[in-house]
């Protein structure tokens, strides 16, 4: 049955993986699909059940390659007893050096943890594409006002962060003609 999931899965264009963790056998079912979506290059390129602990390492691996804490939200679903999806986005780097971003999302199912992992990089891109033509003027590349003023505004709420600073404002006539 797993197998046949797992085929369905790799049919979708988006990158989606999943995982199960058998709290009572202390196993983890990897899809394929997890593994080729987080470029898993240790891992066979199939279908697999892991220890937990094999598990864990590759987890901290991925932690540490990325400075990443995948494997603190992990571990606080093995503890927390709540049984809704709990979702987290993580930044990491393939081994290309191509940035990514992945959402996790987990959820506890009295004696199984349910891990499904999705590709996000394309939809980020374009957040932040959108975010970056809504702050900054189009033909200078500058902050906006509207922007200059909510990092001012950020800046001066942790002072402690800002120590010195310094602020030149010039108003140009006809800059952009």
């Amino acid at each position: 049955q797993a197998s046949r999931v797992s085929k369905i899965i790799s049919m979708s264009v988006v990158g989606i993986g999943v995982f199960m963790y058998d709290t009572e056998n202390n196993s983890v079912f990897v899809s394929e699909s997890f593994i080729s979506t987080l470029n898993c290059n240790k891992l066979s390129k199939s279908d697999i059940t892991l220890s937990y602990e094999s598990f864990e390492k590759l987890i901290l691996d991925i932690d540490e390659k990325n400075n990443t804490n995948i494997y603190g939200f992990f571990k606080e679903v093995i503890f927390s007893y709540n049984e809704s999806v709990m979702t987290e986005e993580f930044q990491l780097k393939t081994d290309s050096g191509e940035t990514k971003w992945y959402s996790f999302s987990l959820r506890r199912d009295s004696t199984k943890i349910l891990g499904l992992v999705q590709d996000i990089t394309k939809s980020v891109l374009e957040m932040k594409k959108v975010e970056y033509e809504r702050d900054n003027d189009i033909t200078t590349g500058l902050l906006n006002r509207r922007a200059f003023y909510q990092r001012a505004e950020k800046a001066f709420r942790e002072p402690e962060k800002l120590q010195t600073a310094a602020f030149i404002m010039l108003d140009l006539d006809n800059l952009k003609y």
